[in-house]
């Protein structure tokens, strides 16, 4: 009796034990290179970078979900699901156009690693405007009621090739603006003006931009922010 009880619960264990190796079996993700730096890129550049990242675990790693950091950032997975031991590939394209200075973009992978859920991959960098502003907003403070201020913008070329600047215009209420050239060569520069008259009456601010069409198609517009200010 006891001899044959004990060879039941032996045959028992021998076959909940394949049984128990499937449950604890799981998928572990390992990346390769989760920060990644592109150095600088000229504004409108795009720039591709290829995060890699490997299943060390003993079940198929899953990808449910991808999702960027912003709508500048695209990410393309190799394949949603990893075998163990295999390795897998997310292409992210960063798109430069209307960036200036330093930037972070991240991806992030919604994962079946027990041990984490979700992994991200960064990629940063640094975008050097092909025409830069300075300053990048008009701020003008102590305007009186019927008074008008100026304050000058300087626009450089950072580029290897003239610019051509165009269809000068102004929105919102009492903004005025004037360029100086309308070409500007390879580093050098164009002056624009920009004028702020504060009403008589019925406004707490003035806010408002000015556009200028450019030649060049990474940036065919710029945009200048422009406020302004009652004296206190």
């Amino acid at each position: 009796m006891k001899t044959g009880l004990f060879f039941r619960m032996l045959l028992l264990v021998l076959l909940v034990m394949p049984l128990a190796g499937n449950v604890w079996a799981a998928p572990r993700l390992e990346s390769e290179n989760p920060k990644v730096d592109f150095g600088r890129v000229r504004e409108g550049a795009s720039v591709t970078q290829v995060f890699r990242f490997r299943n060390v675990g003993d079940a198929t790693l899953v990808i449910s979900g991808v999702r960027t950091s912003c709508g500048c950032t695209a990410a393309v997975l190799s394949s949603r699901e990893i075998p163990p031991g295999e390795v897998g590939e997310v292409r992210a394209i960063f798109r430069s156009n209307g960036f200036r200075g330093r930037v972070i973009k991240t991806v992030t992978l919604s994962v079946n690693d027990p041990q984490r859920r979700e992994v991200s991959f960064q990629l940063t960098g640094d975008v050097v405007p092909l025409i830069s502003l300075d300053p990048q907003v008009v701020m003008i403070e102590g305007l009186v009621p019927g008074g008008e201020k100026e304050q000058k913008v300087t626009l450089t070329n950072h580029g290897d090739r003239p610019v051509k600047l165009s269809a000068l215009r102004t929105t919102g209420h009492g903004i005025g603006a004037s360029l100086d050239h309308d070409i500007i060569p390879p580093g050098g520069t164009a002056t624009l003006r920009v004028q702020v008259q504060w009403p008589e009456k019925g406004v707490s601010r003035i806010a408002g931009y000015v556009l200028l069409q450019t030649d060049q198609p990474q940036i065919p517009v710029l945009r200048l922010t422009v406020r302004g200010y009652p004296r206190k």
